[in-house]
């Protein structure tokens, strides 16, 4: 183990959140919005009957690709459906920096199991009887142009995390990455938006479990939560799969 994986493992430990701590991390130490552990509740933000609660002709995008049509906020998919969305990089209150709107494809997969004996914890691991896969596959449509072609080639990766039926973020574990599902580094987003190819399909998932005594929130399912600097878009709803 690196002497980088040892201080994380430190900070690991001393953080007081309601998530598990992975001790085997996968070799891309950069950290995943996927594993976020945001617990606010999206139960809210889509009716239970509709399959959508926002619209989103009205949106306006820059540069967005030929025949994109942004899927709208509040959404409800089936595991296997298509959305098109959008994410861009947020300007912070002293920077005047347009960046890039960047256009993607996600598409919500199968849950897998993971046996518990695969993934070493740092702590809790008597509470796992099995870990949890959510799967997504993500592809890149295009961009628009950024006011610095320094920075504009960064990807602001689509949010997602693993949710049950009603919307409610799912057992999380901390610092994990689609590597602990199986998923080969060459099919892994990259950082840099230059070394994105069109039409490539790229894997990710986020990795939940299941306790041994039905406590927690045993994932069904996926959420997007938009992430971008657009007014049409601000407080937008999320996009769910089940």
């Amino acid at each position: 183990m690196t002497d980088f994986k040892k201080l994380r493992l430190a900070l690991i430990a001393g953080l007081a959140v309601p998530a598990l701590a992975l001790t085997a991390c996968s070799s891309d130490d950069s950290d995943s919005d996927s594993s976020s552990s945001d617990s606010s509740n999206g139960s809210d933000s889509s009716d239970s009957d509709g399959e959508d609660s926002g619209s989103a002709s009205d949106v306006e995008l820059e540069g967005a690709p030929d025949d994109f049509e942004l899927t709208a906020p509040g959404s409800k998919l089936s595991l296997g459906d298509d959305a098109y969305v959008v994410t861009q990089r947020g300007s912070g209150e002293d920077d005047d920096e347009t960046y890039p709107i960047q256009y993607w494809k996600v598409t919500a997969q199968e849950i897998t199991d993971v046996p518990k004996e695969d993934i070493e914890l740092s702590s809790d691991a008597d509470e796992v009887e099995k870990f949890l896969c959510v799967n997504y596959d993500i592809e890149f449509l295009g961009a628009s142009d950024g006011s610095n072609p320094e920075t504009s080639h960064i990807v602001k990766e689509p949010y997602m995390r693993a949710v049950d039926d009603n919307g409610n973020g799912a057992n999380t574990i901390l610092m994990s990455s689609g590597a602990d599902c199986g998923i080969h580094s060459s099919d892994e987003l990259p950082s840099g938006q230059d070394e994105l190819q069109e039409g490539k399909v790229y894997k990710d998932a986020a990795l939940s479990y299941e306790t041994n005594d039905g406590s927690g929130i045993t994932p069904t399912g996926l959420e997007f939560r938009f992430e971008a600097d657009l007014e049409d878009l601000e407080n937008a709803d999320s996009i769910y799969w089940n």
